[in-house]
């Protein structure tokens, strides 16, 4: 299997929260790559709620503050979507909390632009 391919099925795996399926990519040498939109594993943890998944990538060192295209970071996608747990893993684990977006929007914007009350307050 290539790398390019590697990395796609990492991102696949992360997306849908399989934290084995990642160990054993990475272990295999998958490349923390991103999709067209510059977004990483990470990212798509982070959105979709895989907390253990996130914790995995975060161990692995992929990069805490990487931005999409629009310069969105993975606490971005967590706080945007509501996710608190993921926010206080992210935020331990170091994440720029004054990180801004394309649209100078902080994770905190995105988190009461949704109502995400919990998320908010951790901010």
């Amino acid at each position: 299997m290539s790398l390019v391919d590697l990395g796609k099925k990492l991102l696949e795996a992360a997306r849908a929260g399989q934290d084995d399926e990642v160990r054993i990519l990475m272990a295999n040498g998958a490349p923390f790559t991103t999709d067209w939109l510059g977004t990483s594993p990470l990212h798509l943890a982070a959105q979709y709620g895989h907390y253990s998944t996130t914790e995995v990538l975060l161990r692995a060192g992929v990069s805490r503050d990487a931005r999409t295209k629009v310069d969105r970071t993975p606490l971005h996608m967590a706080a945007s979507e509501g996710h608190a747990s993921i926010v206080e893993v992210l935020l331990k684990h170091g994440a720029d909390v004054n990180a801004k977006d394309m649209l100078k929007m902080t994770a905190l914007h995105w988190a009461a632009e949704h109502h995400h009350q919990e998320v908010v307050e951790l901010l």
